[in-house]
């Protein structure tokens, strides 16, 4: 879609786009009447599901048998996760299934009631923007307002590191959907789809422009002569909506969501959403996309409270897990946002997220604040870095690198001037992610050197395989002209004698 001639800049709050009414807003799109109510839908956890996943990421083999009382609606294979509905004539209600499921069936390693909502890590929009063209590359009109980008650096790494992403490293943003109308995510969307009720559909359109944000944030298109920019200029993005456009969602669709990205062959996932309720099921998501060495970025929340004390999540995971990283806001100063959650255990990082310019709904553009705006950068940034270990996917798996970008980061960035707003981050150094130092950390670690490795390992490999090949083929040719001067020699010979015989057997 082509933007407003005077590319108008709307500026507007989450609530007030999050319904129908609103410019381009879209309606939430409905279940099908079959679908269980989200009041009976529980999710199993096994430890050791017995389930193998085949070289298309396709569930090869199945789950146990759920416990009886139960119908599947969605099996999560890579982080061995079933969402199931009570059957209409169970009278327990799910809180005490679960009781009983756990005391009869040992190999179900938990068993929750769903948990209804999580609510979207966003606050308030700012002040307006006016149109000034830059004078320098990208030549999207609107880049020289977006303070974030060259807040960390990454105007540095597109010209002196050449970091501009791969096509080849998947970011999956876990969301509200995007705005498939927009011209800004043409052609980078790999795949996308939806999960609502633990039941997927094809239909990720945001109806709040939530996820058109934070999508825009890490891959909006660049130098197309249209709006803002991404972090990545080569961007591969996965779509998976699990909220409405209320801003609100199931956890067991949030952990399903981050199931199939782990199986689309992700590298990063970004997730801009949150709330204080603990969920197995989301944290046994969260543990299986470590376990894979796929990145993850999670906004920390809006609250302005010590996320040590008050947990968030899945942001709390981040303390724990390897290559999972809680993202605070910090303003277009470098300060730490006062409505931030912090924490300096559990929070790791901040990034721009005061004022941000960025993707709305219906051609427009919107400036907002959160942290959801700043997870969305991280991830970005984190994509640059596997992009720049210049390996395959499956050798990014294979290799700690979503751990090494991680410390990376967390070790490179750029100290907060008040000693308070220090305090709050990273064990007591906290400050603003920094790409250019963040890029020379990452290149002279150890991660980095064994996906190298790995990488110039393959490249030799199938260098001698092309090789190999080449001298087989040179083989066969010289035997086939062999055989064909034999040929001759022989008709020749029998010539001589008179017995040519031009026939098949000759």
């Amino acid at each position: 879609m082509d933007r407003p001639p005077a590319l108008i800049l709307l500026v507007i709050t989450l609530l007030a786009c999050g319904v129908p009414q609103c410019p381009g807003a879209q309606a939430p799109a409905m279940l099908p009447s079959s679908a269980p109510s989200a009041s009976r839908l529980l999710s199993l956890g096994y430890a050791d599901p017995g389930v193998q996943v085949n070289a298309s990421q396709e569930l090869a083999t199945g789950f146990p048998p759920v416990p009886a009382g139960l119908t599947v609606v969605s099996e999560a294979p890579a982080i061995g996760l079933v969402v199931c509905a009570l059957d209409p004539d169970v009278t327990l209600s799910p809180a005490d299934f679960c009781a009983k499921v756990l005391l009869v069936h040992p190999e179900v390693s938990f068993c929750e009631p769903d948990t209804a909502t999580a609510t979207i890590s966003q606050a308030a929009s700012a002040t307006n923007a006016t149109n000034q063209r830059p004078s320098a590359s990208p030549d999207d009109p609107l880049f020289s307002q977006q303070y974030s980008l060259r807040q960390v650096g990454l105007p540095a790494a597109w010209s002196s590191a050449q970091l501009f992403g791969s096509t080849t490293i998947h970011v999956c943003v876990v969301d509200t959907g995007i705005d498939t109308s927009d011209a800004e995510f043409a052609g980078s969307v790999f795949n996308g789809t939806a999960f609502v009720g633990g039941q997927q559909s094809s239909d990720y359109t945001d109806g709040n422009s939530h996820g058109s944000f934070t999508a825009g944030v890490v891959g909006a298109a660049s130098n197309n002569g249209l709006g803002v920019t991404g972090a990545v200029q080569r961007p591969s993005l996965l779509i998976c909506r699990f909220m409405d456009a209320t801003g609100s969602g199931s956890l067991s669709d949030a952990a399903l969501c981050f199931d199939w990205c782990i199986r689309q062959q992700a590298a990063v996932i970004s997730c801009s959403f949150g709330g204080t309720t603990f969920s197995q099921a989301l944290q046994a998501a969260v543990q299986a996309a470590s376990a894979q060495n796929v990145f993850v970025a999670t906004s920390a929340g809006n609250n302005g409270v010590n996320s040590d004390v008050v947990k968030q999540y899945p942001s709390a995971f981040a303390q724990t897990l390897p290559g999972v990283m809680a993202v605070a806001a910090s303003d277009a100063s470098g300060a730490l946002w006062p409505r931030s959650n912090y924490g300096p255990m559990s929070v790791q990082i901040a990034a721009p997220g005061v004022s941000v310019l960025g993707l709305g709904l219906g051609g427009v553009f919107v400036t907002l604040s959160g942290t959801s705006m700043a997870a969305p950068l991280v991830a970005g940034i984190a994509a640059l870095l596997f992009a720049d270990a210049g390996a395959s996917p499956s050798a990014l798996r294979q290799n700690a690198v979503a751990d090494g970008i991680k410390q990376a980061i967390q070790a490179t960035s750029t100290r907060f001037t008040a000693s308070a707003d220090a305090a709050k981050l990273n064990g007591g150094s906290g400050g603003v992610v920094s790409v250019p130092a963040a890029i020379a950390a990452f290149r002279s670690s150890r991660a980095y050197s064994a996906v190298r490795k790995s990488s110039i390992s393959a490249t030799v490999v199938a260098a001698f395989a092309g090789i190999a090949a080449g001298i087989v083929v040179t083989l066969l040719g010289v035997v086939v002209v062999i055989q064909a001067r034999q040929l001759a020699e022989r008709r020749r010979d029998r010539a001589r004698v008179g017995l040519v015989d031009d026939g098949p057997g000759a």
